[in-house]
């Protein structure tokens, strides 16, 4: 059988391919193996799924794999946003999660994602030993079961949490009109029933029961909300709100309908938490994220973090209590006292909130910000290179160029990648990606005119590699 290697975010497959129902209970059965050589004999698991085609089939033969092996499981009846199932295992003192999502991957993925007992995503070193143990074959009957199951509802707690952080008071008085977005995935029948319990009006999107997704990602960048713009620019709402798939990312449309970059949206909303909050600890980000979140650190003097990607390393700053809010330029965030998982729904509640507050577009609260701190502008140029030009690419990366576009180089950062700080403020962070002949290259400058600079430079990388 084929093997399992967990990336950033889990263990995904190609339905019916590599995602099958054997390898699940295989994967599942891994999980256990590794939680009961850290000394738990019975490990307490929550169970959950998103809106994929033949979710809860498959979360059936995990719930009987996990069982099997041993686990008492917790799981809901229907789809449930991954930031549910990191609340439940912190509220109910879990050992973690098992979660059959493939986040904003296309509908012909699937996967499983493991959240430990801080209910944020395994570390490398939990997730090795989950590869380890994930046994050769599958051995695993269905009807069997040495565990239990106990059915429960995992959605109500999550919006409990949300109107403790978040002031839908303010958003409801304001008169604001949302347009939310919950890209036919797991934020169905959950946001959409907060907001209806909370008597503020807002119009949907991508709200329908469709496991292909339209035929498209269930995803939140700007390609993937022209349905929404749509309806900001009939009038029918004043901001645009939408989850990804598992609803643990975020997307923002301003009035009109324009698309506000995810950089952008967490600076607004790690200030406006400072500010109105008076929350000023630490600020967390990882390393392809905008230098902007340390400017409004420095502004309200707050400690800066500085993580490799993957919200687990955010995550822990967040448990550890060091941070007041994390966030990531994938469009993940949280804040002190919620979880060390990334919020989809937390993120456009809270930028709701601030909209409404102030009665402002976010393009003036975000000129108004760039008038204090500095601007900062930033954006990710994927690269595709032949296979034999990524070694190149890693002996690139494995130097420290003289300046960056005419700019002395600073400093380095090799936390993830290679990253070169310029004297202009300005940076370039190369990252080869593990699994395909692929280079992720983030760029941020302090002008739009040097950022274009930056883009060129990041385009002609494959030019350079290639030949």
């Amino acid at each position: 059988m084929s093997p399992i290697h967990f990336g950033t975010s889990g263990w995904r497959g190609r339905i019916a391919d590599d995602f099958t129902a054997a390898n699940v209970r295989r994967v599942c059965a891994g999980i256990v193996g590794a939680l009961k050589a850290q000394g738990i004999s019975r490990p307490a698991l929550v169970l959950g799924h998103d809106a994929r085609f033949m979710a809860r089939d498959m979360t059936d033969e995990a719930a009987a794999a996990l069982t099997f092996c041993g686990a008492d499981v917790v799981r809901d009846s229907g789809p449930v946003p991954t930031p549910a199932l990191a609340l439940a295992v912190v509220e109910r003192k879990l050992d973690g999660a098992v979660n059959l999502t493939a986040s904003h991957n296309p509908p012909e993925w699937n996967g499983i994602k493991f959240s430990d007992r801080r209910g944020g995503p395994a570390p490398p070193e939990v997730t090795r030993e989950i590869e380890q143990r994930v046994p050769e074959h599958d051995s695993i009957p269905s009807a069997s079961r040495k565990g239990s199951i106990e059915q429960v509802d995992l959605r109500s707690p999550y919006l409990a949490a949300l109107t403790r952080k978040v002031d839908l008071d303010v958003i409801r008085s304001s008169g604001l009109r949302l347009g939310v977005d919950l890209a036919y995935g797991a934020a169905r029948g959950c946001l959409d029933r907060l907001l209806t319990e909370q008597k503020i009006p807002f119009v949907t999107a991508r709200d329908r029961e469709d496991p292909l997704f339209g035929g498209r990602r269930p995803d939140v960048g700007e390609a993937h909300l022209d349905e929404l713009a749509g309806r900001l620019r009939a009038g029918e709402a004043d901001l645009g709100l939408a989850v990804d798939g598992d609803g643990d990312r975020f997307g923002v449309l301003d009035r009109g309908g324009s698309f506000v970059p995810a950089n952008i949206i967490l600076m607004l909303v790690a200030d406006a938490w400072a500010r109105e909050r008076g929350d000023r600890q630490g600020i967390g980000r990882s390393v392809a994220t905008t230098h902007g979140l340390d400017a409004v650190a420095d502004h309200w003097k707050a400690a800066k973090f500085e993580t490799p990607v993957g919200f687990k390393y955010l995550g822990d700053l967040i448990h550890r209590d060091q941070a007041f809010f994390v966030g990531e330029e994938s469009a993940g965030l949280s804040v002190r006292g919620h979880l060390a998982e990334k919020d989809g729904g937390l993120a456009i509640l809270l930028a709701a909130e601030l909209a409404a507050r102030t009665g402002s577009t976010l393009a003036d609260l975000c000129r108004e910000l760039f008038e204090r701190v500095g601007e900062f502008h930033s954006t990710r140029v994927d690269v595709r290179l032949a296979t034999e030009s990524m070694e190149r690419l890693r002996e690139l990366t494995r130097s420290t160029p003289r300046d960056l576009c005419g700019s002395p180089i600073a400093r380095e950062v090799r936390l993830d990648g290679a990253k070169w700080v310029a004297e202009d403020g300005s940076w370039a962070l190369v990252r080869p990606s593990g699994t395909e002949p692929l280079a992720r290259v983030y760029v941020e400058a302090r002008t739009r005119e040097r950022l274009e600079e930056l883009h060129g430079w990041a385009q002609g990388l494959k030019e350079r590699l290639d030949a």
